[in-house]
């Protein structure tokens, strides 16, 4: 066996989550079965290291006992590293070369493409369509390891191959495990070197997850097997109690065995296989800790369905794989199984269904938590549309926040409208309000009737002191009433000496702002104050353009017709009396009296013509 050194390398994780699958599942590539059965060896050594190295001997010149005293926790299968490591299997034996390092560099898409469109072959996996085994400048081993994970933390990686010739290998992975296990190292410290690292590697107690390859491709005349470790620091997945399951070959027999890690002690252990259950012994470690076997099961047919199930003290009931069964297989290249995994599963439970608490479900006849991914059961993803949020309540599917235009009514996001604004039939209404819509879940005033204007989301009065807005005082200097019509302050009435012009209140007869005159209603004469003449109008009086004569109604001061004065200075009507035998003059018409009004007359006179 060739001996690979080991390599440990810190990769920056940049929080690119990989897709999740339940645990032991195949996800989205074959897992073979030497990949389950090398997992389990891993974690089967892990539980008692110095066990497991017993047979070690000068191979293990750091002292087994000394650096290996103490049981470690298990690894659990990590699905992106597990695609990394059976990616680079497949490769290595394609391409029938044996380093860490890449012998070509690889295209950008392999972690896409493999293996939906490329199996694994240097021809669909490599830039140059080839790989010259021992070439340097390739990509690196962490770089292709961070191709396909981004959640491991730092990694470490062991590669082997196991030979060629025969397709038959009599302890298959077990084989090929050990060489790395009890490589003879020379290092008598207890430390990672190069003689040592494959062992180092399974047994570091910072490595916490992992994922394995295992390939056998056949030549013109032989057979090709690479097996392939990818350590990670970071494990987020599901940790069931069961952590790995499968079966080997060791020393012409029949091993089935899984690893159980909890922190209850397992009260029972099972495998279920050709229609029956059959209990499972302690074979290595705790009940906290332990690896249960048997090697009491006949070999069965290629391919048979077989799972394993623990119920421990408290009575929770774990099951691996988690959905669906194993397939047996045995280390021929002409007999393995097309794949390592299938949905079906031949028996329902050993242990019968657990019983689970709040919040969980029976899964795999274990109790996984409810959540948005698995609501009441597993796969059940809680899809509410137009919802913002979601949670799973009680085993069922919840609306927490619908999206911006949407409330919630019977755990659906109805659309808001004016008739369901924010909840359903919360209508929209308003006194006076012309136009109302739901905006952003509220009821939203757009428009008012005439004579209201909106104020804070309301319809208020137009009156003077809110005419068309609030606060929009109405007020108007010298303005003596003042009303609010159609939104806008309107003058009624203006003090004394003001006129209304344009609805402001200007100064009454004002050179710039004259008085109209009303043609029904004539603005008396002011005597000392007389309206001037229109030269192109000019008034009866005016000597120079005189009114004519009306001979039917003469005027006044018409000798021919002349008006009697009153008394009282008023004119008379004229009588059909003889005007012969009326007085000249009276009491107040004596010559003084009537010089003296000629005068003033011609004074008046003057006063208009001027």
């Amino acid at each position: 066996m060739k001996s690979v050194v080991s390599r440990v390398v810190f990769v920056a994780c940049i929080g690119i989550p990989t897709i999740a699958f339940a645990y032991g599942e195949n996800g989205d590539i074959n897992i073979p079965y030497g990949s389950r059965a090398i997992h389990l060896l891993v974690n089967e050594a892990r539980t008692a290291p110095h066990e497991a190295l017993a047979n070690c001997g000068s191979n293990c010149p750091e002292g087994v006992t000394t650096c290996f005293k103490s049981a470690l926790p298990p690894v659990y299968l990590h699905d992106g590293l597990t695609k990394a490591a059976q990616f680079y299997a497949d490769f290595s034996a394609y391409a029938n070369c044996l380093q860490h390092d890449t012998p070509c560099t690889l295209v950008s898409s392999i972690a896409s493409d493999y293996p939906a469109t490329c199996d694994g072959n240097p021809s669909c996996a490599c830039t140059s369509h080839k790989a010259t085994c021992k070439s340097t400048g390739g990509t690196s081993w962490s770089n292709r390891i961070s191709m396909f994970s981004k959640t491991h933390g730092s990694s470490s990686e062991n590669i082997g191959y196991m030979g060629n010739g025969s397709a038959n290998f009599p302890n298959g992975p077990l084989d090929k495990f050990n060489n790395w296990l009890l490589e003879k190292g020379t290092n008598k410290k207890c430390e990672f070197d190069s003689s040592n690292g494959h062992r180092f590697n399974i047994l570091s107690e910072s490595n916490v997850s992992l994922g394995v390859g295992y390939s056998i491709k056949k030549g013109s005349s032989f057979y090709n097997l690479y097996g392939v470790q990818d350590f990670g620091s970071k494990y987020s997945g599901e940790k069931p109690s069961l952590t790995a399951g499968s079966h080997y070959n060791a020393d012409k027999k029949l091993y089935f065995k899984t690893h159980y890690y909890s922190t209850v002690e397992a009260k029972q252990v099972v495998i279920a296989i050709n229609g029956k259950c059959t209990d499972l012994s302690l074979t290595r470690g705790t009940a906290k800790n332990g690896i249960y076997g048997t090697s009491n099961i006949a070999q069965p047919p290629k391919c048979t369905p077989y799972f394993y199930e623990a119920i421990d003290s408290k009575g929770k009931v774990t099951r691996y794989p988690t959905t669906g069964s194993l397939l047996f297989s045995i280390d021929t290249a002409d007999l393995n199984c097309d794949k390592s995994w299938q949905k079906e599963s031949e028996i329902a439970t050993c242990l019968g269904t657990p019983t689970c608490s709040d919040g969980q479900h029976v899964y795999g006849n274990t109790c996984e938590a409810d959540s948005i991914e698995n609501c009441g059961a597993h796969g059940i993803v809680c899809t509410i549309e137009n919802a913002d949020s979601m949670a799973c309540t009680n085993g069922a599917c919840t609306v927490t926040k619908c999206q911006a235009g949407y409330h919630i009514y019977n755990n659906i996001c109805q659309p808001d409208d004016i008739n369901n604004c924010g909840a359903h039939e919360n209508v929209c209404s308003a006194d006076n309000a012309s136009e109302i819509a739901c905006q952003d879940g509220l009821c939203v005033v757009l428009s008012c009737e005439a004579g209201f204007h909106l104020y804070e989301n309301t319809c208020e009065a137009d009156d003077i002191d809110n005419c068309g807005a609030h606060e929009n005082v109405c007020s108007a200097d010298g303005a003596t009433e003042v009303t609010c019509q159609d939104a806008q302050c309107t003058i009624v009435a203006c003090e004394e000496g003001k006129q209304l012009e344009n609805n402001q209140c200007v100064d009454a007869g004002s050179p710039d702002n004259p008085t109209p005159e009303d043609p029904d209603n004539p603005t008396p004469e002011d005597p000392d104050n007389p309206t001037p003449e229109d030269p192109d109008n000019p008034t009866p009086d005016n000597p120079d353009n005189p009114t004519p004569e009306d001979p039917d109604n003469p005027t006044p001061d018409n000798p021919d017709n002349p008006s009697p004065e009153d008394s009282d200075g008023s004119s008379q009507s004229s009588s059909d009396s003889d005007c012969s035998s009326a007085p000249l003059m009276n009491t107040h018409t004596s010559p003084f009296w009537f010089l003296l009004g000629l005068f003033g007359l011609g004074i008046a006179r003057r006063r208009r013509d001027d």
